[in-house]
């Protein structure tokens, strides 16, 4: 049995091209931290965890409504991420996947597999944008479930910053 690494594997399981020179940036989202690793040439070139998860951004201040803190203290750890060098955001875990259905659906997108789903910087970041603005009721018409609702937004501060200061080009 061989083992690889798990932001090897969650490219792999994305179908992503890992020997790209360009490389690609995994995004992995949890509850508590978040994990940034630089796929590159076939080998993982970067790896940081940050204390940046939706769990922890909603009850630090999301749920005290405190949307300002929430961006300053986002904007305050992405500070630690170094620069990169790639066009290609890949997000894995519950915040990507629910953004990503939410946009197939949107997008009418013809198959029901996340494999594979991409879309461009534009059409994500503004779908990002009506998501914050949201009620439970509009997070419906968005295609978001009901049980991701109390999660999304923390996402989204999340995914806007990232996406809005490192990442030109596509995601997947």
């Amino acid at each position: 049995a061989y083992l690889i690494d798990e932001p090897l594997a969650a490219a792999i399981g994305a179908q992503i091209p890992v020997s790209a020179p360009s490389g690609h940036m995994i995004v992995d989202i949890g509850g508590g931290s978040t994990e940034f690793s630089l796929v590159k040439d076939g080998k993982v070139e970067l790896r940081l965890s940050l204390n940046i998860g939706t769990v922890r951004i909603k009850e630090l201040y999301l749920d005290k409504n405190d949307i300002t803190g929430a961006k300053k203290y986002i904007d305050a750890t992405l500070q630690q991420l170094p620069s990169f060098s790639t066009n290609h955001l890949v997000g894995i875990g519950g915040t990507f996947r629910a953004l990503s259905r939410g946009l197939m659906k949107k997008s009418d997108y013809p198959l029901k597999k996340l494999h594979g789903f991409s879309t461009d910087a534009p059409f994500f970041l503004k779908y990002m944008e009506q998501i914050l603005e949201a009620s439970d009721k509009k997070l419906r018409s968005l295609h978001i479930k009901p049980d991701r609702f109390d999660t999304i937004k923390p996402g989204y501060n999340f995914n806007s910053t990232v996406s809005n200061s490192k990442f030109q080009g596509t995601a997947t």
